[in-house]
C-alpha cells in the first residue's frame, strides 16, 4: 500500500484529517502525518483520498483568506512500493480560503500546438470574482474545463471536471436565465468589484 508523509510545517499537521475507504470500508484513524489512499474505484494501484482542514484550530482565523499556503507530501517507501522517479515522489496542494481566478480563465496551454481545451472567456466572458462567484451558486461547478474537440462526448466528466462545448453552451445558458432572474427580483443589477454589470 502506498504511503505518503505530510511534510509541511507541524501546526499544519495538526490541522488535517483525512476521509478515505478502502475497498468499500471506512479505514481507522491514522496519524496525521501519514495518509493512505484508499482502493475505490481506483484499482490496486490508484485511489483517491480526500484532505480536511479545520479552520477552527487555525493560530490565526484569517489565514489562507487573502494569501495561499501549501501543503507538501513525499512518498515513503516500503515492502509493497518503491519510490520510482524523482519527479513522482512529492505533490503539492494548494490552500486558500478565497476565490481567485481559475487558471483557464483567459487562456489554455496547448500540447504539440493543439487546443486541447477552451478557456472560459471564451463562453462566460471577462472575468470578475462576483462573477465567478455567481456562477459557482447557480452551477456548482469550479475551476472545470471545457473540451476543445466538438466530437461526440459526455456532457460531463466528474473525474476530470470537465465539460464538454456543447454542455458549455447550454452553461452559458442557464447563467442567462439565473441573471435574469437575479436583476428582476433586485433594485440593482448584479454589479461586480469593479462597479460594471455583470453580463454573460
Amino acid at each position: 500500500m502506498l504511503r505518503l508523509r505530510c511534510e509541511t510545517r507541524p501546526f499544519f499537521r495538526s490541522l488535517l484529517r483525512t476521509d478515505h475507504r478502502c475497498a468499500g470500508r471506512p479505514r481507522p484513524h491514522l496519524p496525521p502525518r501519514t495518509l493512505w489512499p484508499g482502493g475505490g474505484t481506483g484499482g490496486p494501484y490508484g485511489g483517491t483520498f480526500q484532505l480536511h482542514l479545520n479552520t477552527q484550530l487555525l493560530p490565526d482565523p484569517s489565514l489562507f483568506t487573502e494569501k495561499e499556503d501549501t501543503v507538501r507530501f513525499r512518498m515513503v517507501p516500503n515492502d509493497e512500493f518503491l519510490l520510482g522517479t524523482e519527479k513522482h515522489q512529492e505533490f503539492t496542494i494548494i490552500v486558500k480560503n478565497f476565490l481567485s481566478k481559475p487558471d483557464n480563465w483567459d487562456r489554455v496551454p496547448t500540447r504539440n500546438d493543439m487546443l486541447i481545451f477552451k478557456p472560459l472567456k471564451d463562453f462566460f466572458g471577462d472575468y470578475s470574482r462576483v462573477k465567478y462567484q455567481f456562477m459557482i451558486q447557480v452551477l456548482g461547478l469550479i475551476d472545470f474545463q471545457i473540451q476543445a474537440s466538438m466530437a461526440s462526448l459526455p456532457a460531463y466528466v466528474e473525474e476530470t471536471n470537465t465539460v464538454s462545448t456543447t454542455y458549455a453552451n447550454q452553461l452559458v445558458q442557464k447563467m442567462q436565465q439565473a441573471l435574469a432572474e437575479y436583476n428582476a427580483t433586485h433594485d440593482t443589477p448584479l454589479t461586480d468589484e469593479y462597479g460594471y454589470a455583470v453580463t454573460f
